[in-house]
């Protein structure tokens, strides 16, 4: 029972701790997450959708930010008052960090389960047995590619059919697929069909899935934020308009020709609202059709998208590496075994930390505390330290500047400074709690 005891109590002592740290850590990235929110709006303003790429470009420069979280950044004087107020545990208790990473969990799981229950409807589905067309439009997309192996990805697509009438959609990270309702294979013409097949292996080639999986992610793990929410939306409507103009270029098509096939897509799936056949259907299909519709109009965008796609990929990719980069430069290791020293008095009270007078009369050597008895004399008396014994911390594990603990304690008598008691944590639970901390926090 002990053991069981001494278990429970150390996991709730770690989880206090870890709930607050995880918590703030994850604000902080959260408040970088909202200053370049403000940087892509900006960028937006300025491109207004005449290059699709520059604009998710600049959303893929959220992903640096969840880095933040340890950035050194925190602690100058322009942005401390942001560490300062949440380093106030009356506003950041344990409690709420458990609800928030409960729930994100919560999440996380019900989106896997959802990723699951799809491959299950994979598995009933059609598969459209269409090897031929397929290598015929991935030689045709991946024409001007410098190395194979988009083209050997692109040869694992499983496509499938489904008696749904649902607008088409592709995913799977490892293992590709993409999903095509069979009315277009039956009732619409081959051409049409050729362009919407093509639309989707667009999306795959083009890391459109992988990156809406990281995005997801990120929605989780920003759950409470509702801009982000804002973000993905634009961001899928972004992928799409991107594709579309790929796919206009790749297949030789017009522009008039592709908007029709959008246009049928809007009937299709008008008809089945109408019907209320398939109760996930909203509004938003026909919300991001209309504005592909609108975007296909715009000539002058077109133009620029095929001038504009290189420069800006080498930008943002240059501008991504660097972010990474210097957020790890600039942020705290995972965890620091401090040398400084902290004198508790006997009520548990500091009474001072890392002063010149108590690190000239207190030296620790391999773990082992000594005195120098003039010095420290002199220093109790300065400080006024009254009591049988004064208690000394040291080799404490640093996480983030105000947030650590671990690492030992020596409790000192006042009158005999050879009377030294180690209070070492060196039980199980001790060693295990510090091990977490150091490595899995």
């Amino acid at each position: 029972m002990k053991f069981i005891s001494d278990f429970w109590s150390a996991v709730q002592g770690f989880g206090n701790f870890a709930s607050v740290y995880c918590l703030i850590k994850c604000l902080k990235t959260m408040f970088a997450g909202m200053f370049m929110l403000v940087v892509i709006i900006l960028i937006r303003k300025w491109n207004r959708r005449q290059i699709t790429m520059v604009n998710i470009g600049a959303m893929a420069l959220l992903f640096p930010m969840a880095l933040m979280g340890m950035n050194k950044l925190y602690y100058t004087r322009w942005v401390y008052f942001i560490t300062h107020w949440m380093y106030q545990y009356e506003y950041i208790k344990p409690i709420y960090g458990k609800v928030y990473f409960g729930i994100m969990a919560i999440l996380l799981i019900r989106y896997f389960w959802k990723s699951a229950m799809l491959r299950k409807d994979l598995a009933k589905m059609i598969p459209a047995g269409e090897e031929k067309l397929k290598r015929e439009l991935i030689d045709k997309i991946t024409a001007y590619d410098r190395t194979p192996c988009s083209k050997k990805y692109l040869c694992k697509v499983k496509i499938y059919l489904t008696e749904e009438k649902i607008s088409p959609f592709s995913g799977g990270i490892f293992r590709p697929y993409i999903v095509i309702p069979q009315e277009i294979t039956e009732s619409w013409d081959k051409e049409e069909y050729k362009v919407v097949l093509s639309h989707e292996l667009l999306h795959i080639r083009s890391g459109h899935i992988l990156l809406l999986f990281f995005f997801a992610m990120l929605r989780i793990y920003w759950w409470v934020n509702p801009l982000i929410y804002l973000c993905d939306k634009i961001l899928r409507e972004d992928l799409e308009m991107a594709c579309d103009e790929s796919c206009i270029r790749c297949m030789g098509i017009g522009r008039s020709e592709y908007g029709q096939i959008l246009l049928n897509m809007i009937m299709m799936l008008r008809g089945v609202q109408k019907e209320g056949t398939v109760a996930f259907l909203n509004r938003n299909y026909f919300d991001v059709l209309r504005k592909r519709i609108g975007h296909l109009s715009c000539q002058r965008a077109l133009d620029r998208e095929k001038a504009g796609k290189n420069w800006a990929m080498g930008i943002y990719g240059t501008a991504f590496i660097l972010f990474i980069l210097i957020i790890c430069a600039t942020s705290y290791p995972r965890y620091t075994k401090i040398k400084e020293i902290t004198l508790f008095d006997e009520d548990l009270q500091i009474v001072v930390f890392d002063m010149r007078e108590v690190t000239d009369s207190v030296r620790v050597v391999n773990g082992e505390v000594f005195i120098d008895e003039p010095e420290f004399q002199k220093f109790l008396k300065e400080q006024q330290v009254s009591g049988e014994y004064v208690y000394i911390s040291y080799d404490t594990i640093m996480k983030l500047p105000g947030m650590g603990g671990g690492g030992n304690t020596a409790m000192v008598s006042v009158g005999d400074h050879e009377d030294v008691l180690y209070l070492a944590a060196d039980t199980w639970s001790d060693k295990w709690m510090i091990f977490m901390m150091k490595y899995l926090i």
